[in-house]
């Protein structure tokens, strides 16, 4: 007899995004027949440096740590404090609202969750002062609310409320001790789960936490600078395992990730190791197929943990052409498609998986960029968004999943218009660089000409004194 764990039913709708960095407004949909709800499985991200883009999957990897309740381990506070740091400090707010679909019990709901951000000037940070979930669908709707001036609301019945107060109070003070999410706290979850008669407003928030635990996969640039520096390899995971229990066999979802040193053996649990070699040829069928002659294997020696259990010391190693070559002697491109790959792997085999990598292209050879996408176009399952300066992909995807981002602060993330099906986008987008006849500005005014000037004047000055 098998016992399989039911996927969640899950998917990313839209992100909006208020004062976050260079960001006053911009949003992003993922889905582009808005009747049939049919998920587009790519969708990129182009335009000049410095226009929001890593500000976007900024937006998203601080999404994922709040609805995880994960913020305040000890582990993500430089997570939180440089997302911090990404506010515009010149603004009161800053908000992420982002909607999602879920299907549940076989009724679509539309979920909204929007997170909002102020500045402290007491404490000088800045701090959650406003949460809110909405959800709907064609036969039930409801909400709940919290904000550091009104507290609680929410379409909860007299009773539910009564029942909840301690527990919304409890939330409340944890939220502000640990400066963390108020809906999405473990025990209020768990509470509004087994206490209230809302059928649906427990289910889905901790619908939507797993879906963060599990399903979301953000990578960001902080993560490819330790590749760059070859001091760490940030590697992510995500498959079934099947275990045997009694007379079941339990299909469990495996996720996380792991970060290698490169410049020593990384200390790690059996259990780890165990997850690791049971993916790891995948990982290689899949890698041998990108750069021929190539694998991945794990060398491994026994020892004993730091709170005393049995582990083990692992180093990851390349073979290419039958010669070893130690992960940290490897090109940055090799490290970076080695880091995500089982991450696409995932996205290819489920339905559920949203994945987000800032720079998508950094290292990785453009016609070797161009194929791969092609290959997760058609395969894909789940969702996945980039960004990217390598406008071979342009020639790759269709023109209606591609966002470009403007010079208008307001309006920061636009689709092209005019685009006609034999357009070749790379080169309408470039024409539209030069000469505009877009809604937005799609660049904002260069000096090349002045550069000339100070360059002449500069290496003048250095060679005459």
């Amino acid at each position: 007899m098998r016992k399989k764990k039911m996927e969640l039913s899950l998917n990313i709708k839209s992100v909006e995004l208020k004062n976050i960095k260079n960001v006053g407004k911009g949003r992003v949909d993922f889905f582009k027949d808005e009747k049939r709800l049919s998920e587009e499985n790519i969708t990129a991200m182009y335009g000049q440096n410095g226009t929001g883009k890593t500000a976007f999957v900024n937006a998203l990897d601080f999404l994922k740590f709040i609805m995880t309740d994960e913020l305040s381990f000890k582990d993500n506070q430089d997570k939180k404090n440089s997302f911090y740091d990404c506010l515009a400090v010149s603004e009161d707010k800053s908000e992420i609202n982002t909607t999602f679909i879920y299907n549940f019990n076989k009724q679509v709901f539309t979920v909204n969750y929007l997170i909002s951000l102020e500045r402290d000037n007491n404490a000088k940070k800045y701090i959650i002062n406003r949460e809110r979930l909405r959800y709907s669908s064609t036969t039930n709707s409801g909400y709940i609310q919290y904000s550091l001036r009104s507290r609680y609301d929410s379409s909860l019945s007299k009773e539910d409320f009564k029942l909840l107060n301690n527990d919304f109070v409890v939330s409340s003070k944890i939220c502000k001790q640990r400066d963390s999410s108020y809906l999405f706290n473990n025990e209020l979850i768990k509470a509004i789960l087994k206490k209230s008669k809302d059928k649906y407003l427990g289910k889905i928030l901790d619908a939507l936490q797993d879906f963060a635990r599990m399903n979301m996969f953000i990578i960001t640039n902080k993560q490819y600078g330790m590749i760059n520096l070859q001091w760490n390899l940030p590697f992510m995971f995500r498959f079934h395992k099947l275990t045997k229990k009694e007379n079941f066999i339990i299909e469990q979802i495996i996720s996380g990730n792991q970060s290698f040193n490169l410049n020593k053996p990384q200390k790690v649990t059996s259990e780890f190791y165990e997850n690791l070699s049971s993916s790891i040829d995948n990982i290689n069928d899949v890698m041998n197929r990108i750069i021929p002659d190539t694998k991945i294997v794990i060398e491994k020696m026994a020892t004993v943990l730091d709170d005393g259990t049995n582990g083990y010391d692992i180093e990851l190693v390349t073979i290419r052409n039958n010669k070893r070559i130690p992960m940290r002697n490897e090109s940055t491109g090799i490290l970076k498609i080695i880091s995500i790959i089982q991450t696409l792997i995932a996205y290819c085999s489920f339905d559920n998986i949203f994945v987000a990598i800032d720079e998508m292209d950094a290292g990785i050879f453009e016609y070797l960029f161009g194929k791969l996408l092609g290959v997760l176009k058609s395969l894909g399952k789940g969702q996945l968004f980039f960004s990217s300066h390598n406008l071979r992909p342009l020639e790759v995807l269709d023109y209606k999943s591609i966002y470009f981002s403007t010079a208008n602060p307001l309006k920061r993330y636009v689709k092209l218009t005019n685009v006609k099906t034999n357009n070749n986008l790379r080169i309408f987008y470039l024409r539209a660089l030069d000469l505009g006849g877009q809604k937005e500005n799609l660049y904002a005014e260069d000096d090349i000409t002045g550069l000339k000037v100070v360059l002449k004047r500069i290496a003048y000055e250095e060679h005459n004194g």
